[in-house]
């Protein structure tokens, strides 16, 4: 490029920056609006600093996360899930738990409205320290003689007087043959509703158990852990934003000082806004600007001078290198590789990618795949998937690889070729096959390299025999949307297979019902149907082991919440592993005796739910 021709450039840069920023800066020198709003916390009662996840009094909606806004009338913080108000009695943002007492049973244990404690488990779950008690209501006059395990209290419901009993277990098996006429009394009841209360309060009424004593451990409350993007939110603050909820996107939203972003803030030097001063001086926002302007044309000129040493070092090296043009060019034909330039736009028998890499991992010519595949020969196949072909491969230098052969390789596939690559690069686990490398994009095919697994799949395993299922059953629905893979995804793909653990069913199956086609569709509804016990592999003992029950509702509320198809509601991989590590130690033998299953009535997986109860039914549909 001659020397006048740069230099016209450059002042014609600067003209064009100074525009754009002096623009920038007058539309932009005020706070975002939400940011500042978002950033104030309120008081309520004797609970100080609230703010994200919940909104309310001075928090708006899309300052917290949906299902978290507070009620602070007469100063009594009081929060709604699902169809119960709760007092809310303590806030742990470091634990992110709150401390909740239902509001129904504050005077007495006749509520208008007999409601079980019911909860979303995408967005809350109880703790280890809650222990549930049942409550029957409408009970026949004629008890058995081993009434005297429950305890009687009298009630008046719409001006209808019944008999009620409560107790802190429903297993009766000390009782022997007795048990089976107790149960039945306790069936015959109309109704039976399920409150928690903490491990703490529950010794005194074990000892000696009254109407008031349950009142009382009632009014203390029992815990819950919140889920709400926390892992996205401290991403958030460290970045210097506030945590909300966007309601038009209806995913997460972190407010910047310039306006909302996904995740984060990027990173700028602190303006005057962030100072809260409304009204900065004049020349300290000229100086800014000159700044700025400045700096933007330094990094012009030199990206300039940059761009033409590359150019006459390219010009250069393209007298050794193979043109792949026809006469007529006139200059370089250049096409980018995916980690180098090359001088025509397929690679040619000089294995250009030959010795590069993309993203650490080892470019491959399509020749040099094709010989270890023997041209893809249909006897090498391994497997068939939802984007490609999977063929047993041996490399020149030995090893015995896994190629994986996509079906399409127009533009939009190079694209997620791409992607997947630089996601599956940076995955190293012992229990992962590594990804060896790939072929570039402009290939005549888009090819990927697998570490080969002798012993076949989990899959494998599970089915007893080669899955020929792929990855559709597996792949995070949003992917379709936006053509995107993230870490939720891997979540969602671990939640099909703790579901396929657990029923030792196929992820896809084309010779199920069309609605239960995919697996993770149908645990989802039998789920929400009160049917676990319809998916679990009978061979685990399900209805017959109460530990194997507890543990299996366990992963199969883990999984429920994996599932979920909006990816901001599934837990982090950080949170699957901390929950799975919890699940293996617990020792579900030693509460056999005197706790109930505490994760089946939170998703809603009881085999035999309560009768409806005429006043209100109680849906595991309702949204918290």
């Amino acid at each position: 490029m001659r020397p006048h021709l740069l230099l016209a450039m450059s002042w014609f840069i600067l003209f064009i920056t100074i525009i754009f920023v002096c623009g920038f800066t007058l539309v932009f020198s005020a706070d975002d609006e939400r940011y500042l709003i978002c950033r104030n916390l309120f008081d309520c009662g004797n609970i100080k600093g609230i703010g994200y996840p919940f909104s309310g009094s001075n928090r708006p909606d899309y300052c917290g996360y949906p299902g978290f806004g507070l009620n602070c009338s007469n100063q009594v913080p009081e929060i709604k899930i699902t169809q119960s108000t709760y007092k809310v009695l303590a806030i742990n943002n470091q634990s992110r738990t709150l401390n909740v007492a239902r509001t129904d049973y504050r005077e007495n244990l006749c509520p208008t409205l007999l409601l079980n404690t019911t909860l979303n488990p995408s967005l809350l779950s109880y703790t280890t320290d809650d222990h549930n008690i049942t409550i029957y209501y409408g009970c026949p006059a004629q008890a058995p003689s081993t009434s005297y395990l429950l305890t009687q209290f009298p009630c008046s419901i719409n001006t209808t007087e019944m008999t009620g009993y409560f107790t802190a277990t429903d297993d009766f098996s000390f009782l022997g043959n007795l048990a089976s006429n107790l149960i039945r009394y306790l069936e015959s009841c109309d109704n039976s509703v399920k409150v928690q209360v903490r491990q703490s309060a529950l010794e005194p009424i074990i000892g000696n158990a009254t109407e008031a004593k349950l009142l009382g451990a009632l009014n203390q409350g029992f815990g819950l852990v919140w889920n709400a993007n926390d892992t996205l939110c401290d991403t958030c603050n460290s970045s210097g934003g506030q945590c909300g909820y966007d309601q038009t996107t209806k995913a997460f939203a972190c407010y910047c000082a310039d306006r909302p972003r996904e995740f984060n803030c990027l990173p700028s030097p602190p303006s005057q806004s962030t100072k809260e001063t409304s009204n900065p001086d004049s020349l300290k926002i000229g100086l800014s600007i000159a700044g700025t302007v400045v700096g933007v044309f330094l990094g012009c000129w030199i990206m300039t001078i940059i761009q033409l040493k590359r150019r006459k070092a390219a010009l250069l090296k393209s007298k050794d290198l193979p043109i792949a043009a026809t006469p007529s060019s006139k200059g370089l034909a250049t096409s980018t590789n995916l980690s180098q330039t090359t001088p025509s736009l397929t690679p040619s028998k000089s294995d250009i990618d030959k010795g590069s890499t993309y993203f650490g991992v080892r470019v491959f010519s399509y020749n040099e795949l094709e010989e270890a595949t023997n041209c893809f020969d249909s006897s090498k196949e391994l497997g068939d998937g939802g984007f490609g072909t999977v063929y047993y491969g041996v490399l020149r230098d030995g090893r015995v690889v896994a190629v994986k052969r996509l079906y399409e390789s127009n533009m939009r596939r190079a694209e997620q070729f791409m992607n997947e690559i630089e996601i599956l690069a940076h995955l190293r686990h012992k229990n992962l096959v590594e990804l060896y490398g790939c072929t570039s994009r402009h290939s005549r095919e888009l090819l990927l390299v697998y570490e080969y697994m002798p012993n076949g799949t989990v899959a494998d395993h599970l089915h007893g025999r080669q899955s020929n299922s792929g990855t559709p059953g597996y792949v995070d629905p949003e992917y379709y949307q936006c053509y995107q893979l993230t870490d939720k995804s891997d979540v969602y793909s671990f939640g099909v297979v703790l579901i396929e653990l657990i029923s030792a069913l196929e992820a896809v199956d084309t010779n199920r019902h069309r609605h239960d086609i995919n697996l993770s569709i149908m645990a989802v509804k039998k789920i929400q149907n009160h049917a676990l016990n319809e998916l679990v592999d009978p061979f685990l003992g399900f209805d017959k082991d109460f530990v194997v029950r507890k543990m299996v509702t366990s992963v199969a509320e883990l999984a429920f919440r994996c599932l979920q198809q909006q990816r901001e509601m599934r837990p982090t991989m950080e949170e699957v592993l901390e929950i799975l590590r919890r699940i293996e130690k617990e020792n579900y033998g030693a509460e056999k005796a005197d706790v109930l299953d505490i994760c089946e009535d939170d998703v809603g997986l009881l085999k035999h739910p309560p009768p409806p109860l005429q006043l209100s039914p109680d849906s595991m549909s309702d949204q918290f």
